[in-house]
């Protein structure tokens, strides 16, 4: 699989459409700030660990010649198990943490898309704020 770039004015499209997991790969204090609406957060130092143990350790979580069909060919994130028909898009505050991460999903044979220029380039209507951190402004 390979790695699609996607522009923030997509976004709202995916969130309607498309059955993605969205994964937010901002610090958890970011994220709380604001985040795309039932986006995942995976703070990105622990998504690459996440995916290394995976790597190093099929039987936490990456499954690749698994006798468990029904797991076969799949990842375990945050201890949620995605199959390889999941899509995800993966996004951060810029855009080049999720090109980090982006190959090395789709290397694991998962369609994945990054969005270009990150979270921060986003205006669309599925943007959350936390109503506490934005009420003194």
């Amino acid at each position: 699989m390979r790695c699609e770039n996607i522009s923030t004015g997509r976004l709202d499209y995916y969130v309607e459409n498309s059955g993605a997991v969205f994964i937010d790969l901002r610090s958890r204090q970011e994220y709380e700030k604001m985040h795309i609406k039932d986006a995942v957060n995976i703070p990105f130092e622990e998504m690459e660990r996440q995916l290394q143990n995976n790597y190093s350790n099929r039987n936490a979580g990456f499954y690749d010649n698994s006798n468990d069909r029904s797991r076969a060919g799949g990842i375990v994130l945050n201890n949620i198990f995605y199959d390889r028909n999941t899509v995800f898009i993966v996004y951060c505050d810029r855009g080049s943490k999720s090109m980090v991460i982006c190959p090395k999903l789709a290397a694991r044979g998962f369609q994945v898309k990054t969005v270009v220029g990150g979270i921060h380039q986003y205006h669309g209507k599925y943007l959350v704020y936390h109503t506490d951190f934005y009420k003194d402004f």
